[in-house]
C-alpha cells in the first residue's frame, strides 16, 4: 500500500500541498506509535513524499515509470493527499472499487465541528456565506453552473465518490499502471471564501482565518487517511469492491449512450452491455466465495488454536512420561466455579536432575478433543484460497489497461476512466469511446472503441473468475 503527497508548491502553498503534508506527518506519527507498541502491518506500507508535482507531476511520474514492473506486481492501492483543506465541503474521489472503503472509514471518523455528525456528512457542507434565495434570472458563469450541478449530484448519489481524472500524483498510478487509487480533501463550495489556488494568497493567514480555524479539519483528514491505510493494509481479504465497480461501469455505458444520442452518432453497444452483465455476475459469484472464505477462516482459526493447544498437551504428556514425572490433578474453584488446572514446569527448568521427584500438574484434556480440530493443512488451504482471491482483487484495475492507450495521448492507458481531452482535471468515463463520439464524431472509430472495451471487460471477467478449487 502506497500513501503519497507532494511537498513542492507554486508559492507559499499553505493548502496546496502543506495541508496534505501535515496530515501525512500525523499518519507517520500514528504508525510510529503503533510500531513502538509491537504492531506490524499485514501488508507493506510505503510513505511517499513527491517532488516537482506542480511542474507536471514529475516526481511521482518518473518514479512510477522507473519502477512500473515492481509496482504492478506488488502494489494493491495508492492513497493520495494533495490539498487536504481549503474550504468546507469534503470532496471524495477514487476508483469505484475503493468507494466503500472510503465511505466506511469516513463514517467512523467524527465530524470536525459537529459531534452529532460524521466526516462522511461533511461532503454536504456549505460555506459560511448565505447563497441567493434563487438563481433564477441570474447571469451565472459556466463554472458556477457546473459547481451547482456537481453539488446536486453529490446530494442525490448513494455513494458520492467521484472518479479520478488527473491533477495530482495518483495520475501515473491509476492512468498508466492500473493501481486502484483515492484522493480526498476539504474544498470550497459556492458559499465559501474564494480560495486563490496556486497563488501567493494560498497562505497560513488564509488557513487560520478562513479555511480551517483551529485546524480540526486537518485532524479529521489525517484520521480518515490513517483508518483507510490500516484497513487496506490489515484486511485478510482486500477491501476492493468489484461489484460496485461493475455496476458503475453500467452507469458509464448509459452516459455514453446518452452522448451518442445527443450527438446523433449511431453506435451499437449491445456487445459491451452483454459483457458488462457477465462481469457483474462474475463479481457477485466472487462475493459469495469471499463471504464463505471469511466464515471459514474464522472457524479454522479457532479450530487451529484448539488443535495446537491439544498437540502441545500431548507433547507435554510424552515428555512427562519420558522424564519420569508423576502426573497429578490439581483442581480448584475459580471465581465462576469452574474447575481449573495448570502445569508447573519451572521446577524442571531450574533443577532437571531432580525431575523424577517432582510433581507435574497436567491439564485434564482427552485426546478425543482432537477429533473436531482443523489440521494445519486444511487451514493452509483456506489461506491459499484467500491469497488467490486477494491477488485477483489487487490486479483488477490493471485489467482496464490497453498497451496502445487512448487516441492522441497514448501515455494514458486506462480505458475505464481518464482526464477528459479538453476538461483539464475532470474525469471522463470510457474516455476513448466518449471522445470518439463527442470530439471525433466518428461512428466507425466509436465502433472500434466498443470492441476494445469488450476485450477489456472480458479480461476483467477472467480476472474475477477463480480456479476450480474456489467454489461458492
Amino acid at each position: 500500500v502506497i500513501v503519497g503527497n507532494h511537498r513542492d508548491a507554486w508559492v507559499l502553498g499553505a493548502a496546496d500541498p502543506t495541508s496534505g503534508t501535515v496530515c501525512m506527518y500525523e499518519l507517520v506519527r500514528g504508525l510510529g506509535m503503533l510500531l513502538r507498541d509491537g504492531w506490524t502491518p499485514f501488508r507493506t506500507i510505503i510513505l511517499a513524499s513527491w517532488d516537482a508535482e506542480e511542474y507536471g507531476l514529475v516526481g511521482s511520474t518518473e518514479w512510477g515509470e522507473d519502477f512500473a514492473d515492481w509496482i504492478q506486481a506488488h502494489v494493491v492501492a495508492y492513497l493520495n493527499l494533495d490539498v487536504s483543506v481549503s474550504g468546507s465541503k469534503y470532496n471524495l474521489k477514487g476508483s469505484p472499487s475503493l468507494a466503500h472503503l472510503i465511505m466506511n472509514a469516513a463514517i467512523a471518523v467524527p465530524h470536525p465541528h459537529n459531534s452529532s455528525k460524521t466526516l462522511w456528512d461533511a461532503r454536504l457542507e456549505k460555506g459560511p456565506f448565505p447563497p441567493p434565495s434563487s438563481v433564477a434570472g441570474l447571469d451565472l458563469s459556466e463554472l458556477v453552473l457546473e459547481k451547482l450541478a456537481e453539488e446536486q449530484a453529490i446530494e442525490q448519489a448513494d455513494i458520492p465518490v467521484n472518479p479520478l481524472g488527473s491533477g495530482s500524483d495518483y495520475t501515473v498510478m491509476l492512468q498508466r499502471l492500473g493501481i486502484a487509487s483515492t484522493d480526498m480533501g476539504f474544498g470550497t463550495s459556492l458559499t465559501d471564501p474564494v480560495y486563490h489556488y496556486h497563488s501567493i494568497y494560498d497562505s497560513q493567514t488564509y488557513q487560520e482565518k478562513y479555511a480551517d480555524p483551529g485546524f480540526q479539519k486537518h485532524v479529521a483528514v489525517a484520521q480518515h487517511l490513517g483508518l483507510m491505510t490500516l484497513r487496506i493494509s490489515e484486511s485478510l481479504i482486500l477491501p476492493i469492491n468489484t461489484t460496485h465497480y461493475s455496476l458503475e461501469l453500467l452507469n458509464y455505458l448509459q452516459k455514453v449512450e446518452n452522448l451518442a444520442s445527443a450527438n446523433t452518432i449511431d453506435v451499437d453497444t449491445s456487445s459491451l452491455r452483454s459483457a458488462l452483465n457477465k462481469l457483474v455476475n462474475a463479481s457477485l459469484r466472487l462475493d459469495t466465495i469471499k463471504e464463505r472464505l471469511s466464515e471459514q477462516v474464522g472457524r479454522a482459526t479457532e479450530d487451529r488454536e484448539k488443535f495446537v493447544n491439544a498437540m502441545l498437551h500431548e507433547i507435554k504428556i510424552w515428555v512427562n512420561r519420558k522424564l519420569g514425572f508423576r502426573p497429578k490433578r490439581f483442581p480448584f474453584r475459580g471465581g465462576e466455579g469452574q474447575e481449573k488446572t495448570f502445569m508447573e514446569v519451572e521446577a524442571f527448568m531450574l533443577a532437571p536432575e531432580h525431575a523424577p521427584a517432582l510433581d507435574l500438574y497436567e491439564l485434564s484434556m482427552d485426546i478425543n478433543d482432537l477429533a473436531d480440530a482443523t489440521p494445519e493443512d486444511e487451514y493452509s488451504a483456506i489461506m491459499s484460497q484467500i491469497r488467490e482471491i486477494s491477488i485477483r482483487l489487487g490486479r483488477f484495475e490493471q485489467g482496464f489497461l490497453s498497451e496502445t492507450g487512448i487516441k492522441d495521448r497514448e501515455w494514458y492507458r486506462h480505458l475505464g476512466v481518464a482526464p477528459g481531452k479538453w476538461l483539464g482535471y475532470g474525469a471522463t468515463p470510457f474516455p476513448a469511446l466518449s471522445e470518439a463520439i463527442t470530439v471525433e464524431r466518428n461512428a466507425t472509430l466509436a465502433a472500434i472503441e466498443v470492441g476494445r472495451l469488450v476485450t477489456v471487460v472480458e479480461t476483467l471477467t477472467s480476472t474475477l473468475t477463480p480456479s476450480m478449487t474456489l467454489t461458492p
